[in-house]
């Protein structure tokens, strides 16, 4: 069994609804955000430092680790958001499995993943999965990346000659940083086998060539393949539309919404974010080719607005710009990179230049510490004034992508 399975438990979820999408998503790359890096270090130090050893994550805060070519580190937010999760899991009785690579060899042959956590005790088995996210609430009811999890826990523990008897089956979904996310659900026994079964004929009909492309606001959401995808972009206008035949490209309109029925809007605003992420994944395959300097009929990328400054050392910022003569406070908190430059060039306006250029000097030295200010790339139409940017490596625009 590989560390990467074709029919994962992580993406369930979207191939057992559209078997078409691991066809689809052949090939493609995997592009990781910096949300994705960030749940990635979180469950290293979780699950591969704090918890095996005992020590609470706030031991672990300056670790830095590079995940996919990017350097991030673990901060002190970090580790007061997974504070709780560590004590709620390191108080819970019985034997703890973790980062445990688990089998659906019975009904996925070949196929597994990694379970966070697996608890065996006297009274229950348990599947606990941290998601790091703050945007979007994630439930462990039925939820089938931790369905899949169970039963390949339960596979490991029956070979290691732990019966199941009378066990209650418990999922559960730490989601610290996002209000109304996470929780506890039970499954029983003869729900979890009726759930196998289904993943069993999904998973078969997912590796058919030529399996069906089934478009949906959970299976969609994700998927690598979207932003080129035909059935969702039919999907989504015949959802607006109502019909979808004898759309024109070229002379593309949307309906009034208050000429739509009641059931109409309903249907379609059950969809919406179905359409926001179609459109943030279209976007961004058409910014991604104005930088690379493909067709793109009709747009070019060019630099945004830079990011807000922050300070990189705290500490230093503070020390620096007392030593400076500068008042480094806007309350409640530390004044910003921006505002600094603004005071001292106020406070040596108009004295002998040489005094300026030496204190503007020591506090760019500063300035080197805080976190990059390059503008991002966006899209803009090709009569944009603005110039075009071409054959360069940089950051995009945030699309909004979750763990």
């Amino acid at each position: 069994m590989g560390k990467h399975s074709l029919l994962s438990p992580s993406s369930a979820a979207r191939w057992m609804r559209c078997p078409g999408s691991i066809e689809a998503e052949a090939g493609l790359p995997d592009e990781s955000s910096e949300a994705a890096r960030e749940g990635t270090l979180a469950h290293y130090v979780l699950f591969e430092l704090a918890l095996p050893q005992g020590l609470e994550p706030d031991y672990f805060v300056g670790l830095k680790r590079k995940i996919d070519g990017h350097v991030h580190e673990f901060t002190q937010e970090h580790a007061d958001a997974l504070l709780d999760v560590y004590d709620l899991i390191l108080g819970l009785p019985g034997k703890h499995f973790y980062e445990n690579r688990v089998s659906l060899e019975p009904w996925l042959p070949g196929q597994g993943g990694t379970a966070d956590v697996g608890i065996y005790t006297k009274s229950f088995v348990m599947i606990r999965d941290l998601k790091f996210g703050a945007g979007i609430p994630v439930s462990p009811e039925e939820n089938e990346q931790l369905l899949c999890y169970m039963l390949g826990l339960l596979v490991m523990l029956k070979k290691r000659g732990h019966p199941l008897g009378d066990r209650k089956l418990i999922l559960a979904i730490d989601q610290p940083r996002c209000p109304g996310g996470g929780g506890e659900w039970e499954i029983t026994r003869d729900d979890l086998l009726d759930f196998a079964e289904k993943l069993k004929i999904a998973g078969q009909k997912a590796l058919k060539p030529g399996a069906p492309r089934i478009p949906g606001p959970k299976q969609c959401q994700w998927c690598k393949a979207k932003n080129q995808c035909k059935e969702l972009a039919e999907f989504n206008l015949a959802l607006a539309q109502q019909e979808f035949d004898d759309l024109d490209y070229d002379e593309l309109s949307l309906p009034n919404p208050a000429k739509l029925s009641v059931d109409q809007r309903a249907k379609i605003l059950k969809h919406e974010s179905l359409f926001k992420d179609w459109l943030k994944a279209l976007h961004f395959a058409v910014l991604k080719d104005a930088v690379a300097g493909r067709p793109t009929g009709g747009f070019k990328a060019v630099h945004g607005r830079a990011p807000h400054r922050k300070w990189g050392d705290e500490k230093k910022a503070l020390a620096d710009m007392t030593k400076f003569g500068l008042d480094p406070w806007s309350e409640p908190k530390l004044i910003s990179p921006a505002e600094a430059e603004k005071r001292v060039k106020s406070q040596f306006k108009g004295r002998a230049k040489v005094v300026l250029d030496a204190k503007h000097k020591a506090l760019k030295s500063v300035l080197a510490e805080s976190v990059d200010g390059t503008p991002k790339a966006i899209l803009v139409p090709d009569d944009d004034p603005r110039p075009a940017i071409l054959g360069v490596d940089m950051d995009f625009e945030d699309l909004g992508d979750e763990d």
